[in-house]
């Protein structure tokens, strides 16, 4: 009877040890793991690398990750959930999202039933063919016309919007108020002071009211000169470009999705301008100030023929 019991216990004592052996490895490898893991992704979220994290790794960051700081939910361009942190230091949205209204079929911020804002559209070459008495009667206030943009490829040429012109004398004729933007293929500061150079003659002539803005965004083909930036020489190009429409007496802006900017671009270095973005959503997970936000590619307005991207600017 005392031999068995004996026996037994020495087993009991064996498992026990054993899985409490297991428990130990187990939490020591998983401790390693999120410290190397959270760290060396929290580097890549806040240092060099972040704007190549949807090229160089297929990042899949599991909700409640214990070293990640506040954060917001995108989807990278592989189409997986990230989780992107929140810089401390950049200015939070403070907009009530529950106060968007649709009014005569246009979608309006409108908080205690009141408007704070300018609805508006833009415009390019693709849009051939406007009735800008019709355009403004429908109540937009405001269209941000492309001024031209930088070819693909080696050579990178500057290039105008075919239809730029027309849209500037159409729009101002019917009492819009008018800014440009400018799609950048430009791989270095001085490509981008160069494009800057390039709107600001093409704009003297004309009463420009609203900014002058710095299309920044990826280019879905191997002809994309600028998708293989990195964050830093994306940001410097930017405010190169913006820093010259400025200095010019002009309003600058920058343009991008919410995905370009959160792993593209360092917010934490464009305080100082205008945001302009881009978030096809009911309501934008974008925790930061933007100051325009164009919010559906497929808007009808009269006056226009098919689809038509749709903005809203806030006013305070």
């Amino acid at each position: 009877m005392n031999g068995e019991t004996d026996k037994k216990s020495w087993q009991k004592g064996m498992l026990t040890g054993y899985a409490c052996g297991l428990a130990t490895a187990a939490a020591a490898a998983l401790c390693i793991w999120a410290a190397l893991g959270g760290l060396g992704l929290k580097a890549r979220l806040h240092g060099h690398t972040i704007g190549m994290l949807h090229k160089t790794e297929a990042v899949k960051v599991k909700q409640g990750f214990p070293s990640l700081p506040e954060r917001y939910s995108l989807v990278n361009d592989e189409g997986e959930n990230v989780f992107v942190p929140v810089y401390k230091d950049v200015e939070k949205s403070a907009y009530d999202w529950d106060s968007l209204t649709v009014m005569n079929n246009y979608k309006y911020y409108a908080p205690d039933g009141t408007k704070q804002c300018k609805i508006g559209i833009d415009v390019s070459r693709y849009q051939s063919d406007i009735d800008w008495a019709k355009v403004k009667e429908s109540g937009i206030q405001f269209v941000m016309i492309r001024a031209g943009y930088r070819g693909y490829g080696k050579s990178g040429k500057i290039m105008p919007d075919e239809m730029f012109e027309k849209h500037m004398q159409g729009a101002q004729a019917a009492g819009l108020d008018v800014g440009v933007y400018f799609f950048s293929q430009a791989i270095n500061k001085k490509e981008a002071e160069e494009e800057a150079d390039y709107v600001l003659q093409l704009i003297q002539d004309y009463k420009i009211t609203y900014p002058v803005a710095f299309d920044s965004e990826k280019v879905e083909n191997d002809q994309g000169r600028a998708n293989e930036l990195s964050v830093e020489e994306r940001t410097e190009i930017v405010k190169a470009f913006l820093d010259k429409v400025e200095q010019s007496g002009y309003e600058p802006m920058v343009y991008a999705n919410d995905r370009w900017f959160a792993l593209n671009l360092d917010l934490r270095e464009l305080t100082d301008y205008k945001l302009w973005l881009a978030s096809y959503r009911d309501k934008p997970v974008f925790p930061y100030r933007m100051d325009v936000w164009q919010h559906t590619n497929s808007a009808t307005v009269p006056g226009i023929s098919g689809k038509i991207d749709m903005n809203i600017w806030f006013t305070e």
